[in-house]
Order: C-alpha cells, then sequence, then structure tokens
C-alpha cells in the first residue's frame, strides 16, 4: 500500500489532516472513509486498510493534527461534505464512497447523510444513533456519565494546560450546573464546551430545540434517506441501545430489506465485555466489515452468515446463548406480572409501603451498566446493602422463560418534596445468588407529572418502559428490582428542588415511599 498525506482544506479554510493509504498499482479505485476525533491518523501504519480499495483516515477539526477546535457535532456536516467534494476531485476515486465508523466516527456520517449523496454507496455505522436528545438525557436526567464527561475529556486533549483544574468527582456537582464551564474556563476563549452546555436548558425531548440546527437536527432524517445497503449494531449494554433500532424502524422499507441490524451481548465497545456469553459469534462479527463491503459492491452475502439475516434484527438473548430474528424485536405474548410488597416480587397484588431516605450530597451508586451510561454488564451489589435503595425479589422460576421486548414498570410513589427522581434497575438473580444487570430506567416527578404540578405527600402513579431487550430466565433464577431516587456517577442526582436542574442553587433531603398496591413490574414472556 502506497500513503499520501494532505491537509484538506475546508470551506472557511482550517485545514484536517488527512491521511490517504492506496494500492500500489495507480488508478482508479473504491473509497472507504473514516472520520475521527481520537487517534491521531500520523500512528495509523496501514491497518485497519483494504485489499482493492482506497482508505482515508481523517482527524475532525480540532484533533490529532487538524487545525480549528472541536465543537462536538456542529461542524461534521459542513467538513464531512467538504471532504466528500474534495474525494471527488482525486485521481483516485472511482465513484463509489463507503462510510464505516463507530460511536462519534458513526455520527460524522450521520451529519450529512440526509443530502442523499448518490456515489455513498453502502455503510457501516456502529453504535450511536442519530438523536442527539439521548446523548444528554434520559426522561430529563442529565447523563453527566455520558456526554460531558467525554466533552470534557477531548477538551483536556487540545488543551492540556486546563487538565489540572478539572475535579471529576466535584466539578458539576457544584452549584448552579450551568456555570460549570465558567468555573473551569474562567476567561480562557476556549469554546469545546459550548455545544454540550447549550443541552442543558432543554431537558425536555419534546422541546422544539432539539430540532434546529444548534439541537444538531441534521443527523434526525439520516434514516429515512439513507438508500445504500447499511450495517446497523447496536449492544445490549450499549449507550444507544435506545436510540439505534428506532433508526432501523425509520429506514425506508426498501432500504431495510437490504440492509442488516445486529445487536450483540455487550457494551460500547460493541465486542468487549468483562462477561464472556456463550455462542457471541464475536470473531465472525470482528470480520464483518470488509463482508459488507464486498456485499455493498457485488449484492452477494457469504452463503454461511452465521445465522444472521438481511433485512432483520438479530439479536442475541442474553444469558440463552442464541440468537433470534425478526424484523423488529416484538414483545413476548404473555404478560407477566410482579407485584412489589415487603422487599418481593410476587403473584399477587398487596397493600403496604416503604419509604427511604435520598440525600443529594450522598447518592446511590451501582455496580456496572445496564446500558444509556458508559460501562459494562457487573454484578450488582448485595441486597440489603444500602439504606437508601429498596430491593425487591422474586420467587425462583420454575420454568426456563425467555423476556423478550419492552419490558414496563409502574409504580405508585410519593415524596415529601415537590420534586424528586426514581430510578430503577432489574437484574437477574443466577441459582449461585449473583446477580446481573439487564435494564435501568430514571425519571423525575415533573418529568411525568409536570412542573409544579406535584403536591408533596400525595400518592401518583409513574410508568417506565425499559429500553428494548431479550434474555432468558432459567428454571431456579429470580428477577431483582431495585429502586432509588439516583445513579451516580452516570446521572445528575437529582436536588430535590423543583424548577431548572442546572440553574438549582440548593439541595434538600428527601423522604421517598413507594406504595405497594399497584406496584407491579410487567415482564413479556415469549
Amino acid at each position: 500500500m502506497r500513503q499520501r498525506i494532505e491537509f484538506v482544506a475546508m470551506r472557511d479554510g482550517a485545514k484536517l489532516f488527512t491521511n490517504i493509504w492506496m494500492p500500489d498499482e495507480p488508478g482508479r479505485y473504491p473509497v472507504i472513509l473514516v472520520r475521527s476525533p481520537y487517534d491521531d491518523p500520523k500512528n495509523y501504519g496501514g491497518g485497519g486498510t483494504r485489499e482493492g480499495y482506497v482508505t482515508i483516515y481523517q482527524s475532525c477539526r480540532g484533533t490529532a493534527g487538524s487545525q480549528g477546535e472541536i465543537i462536538a457535532y456542529v461542524n461534521e456536516r459542513r467538513d464531512g461534505l467538504d471532504t466528500l467534494s474534495w474525494i471527488r476531485r482525486q485521481d483516485f476515486y472511482n465513484g463509489e464512497i463507503y462510510v464505516i465508523g463507530g460511536s462519534y466516527l458513526s455520527t460524522v456520517h450521520l451529519m450529512y447523510l440526509d443530502t442523499c449523496p448518490s456515489d455513498v454507496r453502502g455503510g457501516l455505522l456502529k453504535i450511536q444513533d442519530c438523536d442527539r436528545y439521548n446523548i444528554h438525557y434520559e426522561n430529563g436526567q442529565y447523563k453527566v456519565g455520558l456526554h460531558y464527561g467525554w466533552a470534557v475529556g477531548n477538551m483536556i486533549k487540545r488543551h492540556p494546560e486546563l487538565a489540572g483544574r478539572y475535579d471529576k468527582e466535584k466539578a458539576i456537582r457544584e452549584l448552579p450546573a450551568k456555570d460549570f464551564a465558567k468555573r473551569l474556563l474562567g476567561d480562557s476563549p476556549v469554546q469545546t464546551l459550548t455545544e454540550a452546555e447549550e443541552a442543558f436548558m432543554h431537558p425536555d425531548r419534546s422541546d422544539p430545540w432539539w430540532t434546529t440546527r444548534e439541537g444538531v437536527k441534521d443527523g434526525l432524517k439520516a434514516p429515512e434517506s439513507i438508500r445504500f445497503p447499511l450495517f446497523l449494531c447496536t449492544a445490549h449494554y450499549d449507550i444507544y441501545t435506545i436510540g439505534i433500532p428506532r433508526m432501523w424502524e425509520q429506514l425506508k422499507p426498501e432500504t431495510r430489506a437490504k440492509s442488516m441490524f445486529v445487536i450483540t451481548p455487550y457494551s460500547h465497545g460493541w465486542l468487549s465485555g468483562n462477561y464472556k456469553f456463550e455462542n457471541d459469534r464475536s470473531e465472525f462479527l470482528s470480520e464483518i466489515d470488509g463482508i459488507w463491503l464486498d456485499y455493498c459492491r457485488t449484492g452477494r452475502l457469504p452463503v454461511d452468515m452465521q445465522g444472521f439475516e438481511l433485512g432483520k434484527t438479530n439479536c442475541y438473548v442474553l444469558f440463552g446463548g442464541r440468537w433470534i430474528a425478526e424484523e423488529f424485536i416484538t414483545d413476548g405474548a404473555k404478560k407477566h406480572r410482579l407485584y412489589l410488597g415487603g422487599g418481593r416480587l410476587n403473584d399477587t397484588d398487596s397493600s403496604g409501603e416503604t419509604s427511604y431516605t435520598y440525600d443529594p450530597d450522598h447518592p446511590s451508586t451501582f455496580n456496572g451498566s445496564c446500558g444509556n451510561v458508559f460501562g459494562a454488564m457487573a454484578a450488582q451489589h448485595g441486597i440489603g446493602t444500602k439504606n437508601d435503595v429498596l430491593s425487591f425479589l422474586s420467587e425462583p422460576f420454575s420454568d426456563t422463560v425467555t423476556v423478550k421486548g419492552v419490558q414496563r414498570l409502574h409504580l405508585n410513589v410519593k415524596s415529601d418534596r415537590e420534586d424528586t427522581a426514581f430510578y430503577a434497575r432489574v437484574s437477574l438473580v443466577r441459582r449461585d445468588g449473583t446477580a446481573y444487570g439487564i435494564r435501568d430506567r430514571i425519571t423525575s416527578l415533573s418529568y411525568e407529572l409536570g412542573e409544579g404540578k406535584y403536591i408533596p405527600g400525595e400518592t401518583v402513579g409513574i410508568d417506565m418502559a425499559f429500553d428494548l431487550t431479550a434474555f432468558e430466565i432459567k428454571e431456579g433464577e429470580r428477577i431483582r428490582l431495585d429502586i432509588a431516587s439516583s445513579y451516580w456517577p452516570a446521572y445528575i442526582p437529582h436536588n430535590n428542588v423543583s424548577g431548572m436542574w442546572c440553574e438549582v442553587t440548593e439541595r434538600r433531603i428527601a423522604r421517598n415511599t413507594v406504595v405497594w398496591e399497584g406496584s407491579a413490574l410487567e415482564l413479556c414472556i415469549e
């Protein structure tokens, strides 16, 4: 392979470091485009190149050897389109472009694909969805463990002199949260955090801001605009497990028919995890880029795809060691309700209540992630070891069952404060007593009922729909439900004060209660 390095000029004059790997034989070839804010392309020794293609690695604006200041998402549409225009003027370009990327490397392409560039003939876009709300919030609760920490990390890479000012444990928890960048940067002209902090004032998904240019609307139309064969993937413990299934649904039927969606058992690393799942097909999936590119060019898949099907969601069944393939993963037909009461998940409803004290200065922590925020699956804390977490445990299941689709939780709750949060985590408890997180959710009274609507002491109902999943409960295993009001450091702890979260200037301790009657976890069993 021959290497060529260029600094490609964007329309505003900023030059982006671009590393080009070409076949030894001069000529015109299909082009693979990768744009990244991470690795310095000067370190690439030809790894990741593919025979018969020109492979282009470009550093995003303000990263590695590229000029400018990185402001996440904001410049990627313009810079991506300018890079495509530059490719079309090169003597190695044969009229075909293939876009590849995972996480932010996927987003850089999603930002411009609504323009329907006719020479983009295929793509592999992994582990990131196009809805920026999911990057920042879940039901109005800010995911500090996801995007903001990432944005600060990018800033410090570019401005290492600021590293000493950043205390990860307390920085954004100082009040008010909206002044964090001012406290960190002082009079520094750094603009890297601008994009992240603009989202602070828009915790509601229905806020029109999320469909503006500032809210990075560019990617929202990408799925319905794509016409080429697309390989999409997420994982059960990926931070974007909520949004990528929606992207699959947004594809045009004719595009979906020639595309493929895979949900692996692991985390945002896609094929990484600290628990090795049986029959994860990881070796085959590690080679999928080349297989997919060949398919995009020829229209033919290898005979042995290990069961993966076009036009389908190919989903791993956690703890089941098998895969299922459906166009859309549907809910299991049998609805099995487990009612909360007395530390148990019961088959029948009961009366009573359980209370706990929630102190935002000392938020609850949980082992591992259940999706939505960074982290892999991990064994959970023991039951009853924390006084700010309520645990409810089912009886052992008498038969082996598969739980599939969107599971739901209805909670009847009350608080002595005008606003507070409720966090729920569903775990599978193996026969040896080890519990593994499956899904979690967080919301607040104000998000569910409306700002200023809750009256302290009143019992109200809230509903949580967990992200899509599929898992197996074997005979003798149990389900555990943990209820709390925080999950640090994934989410900013709710301050138990009503009003815009980032403008709040005080914290209060809350006494929160789960009322048993009518509170139930609903499992969809296949």
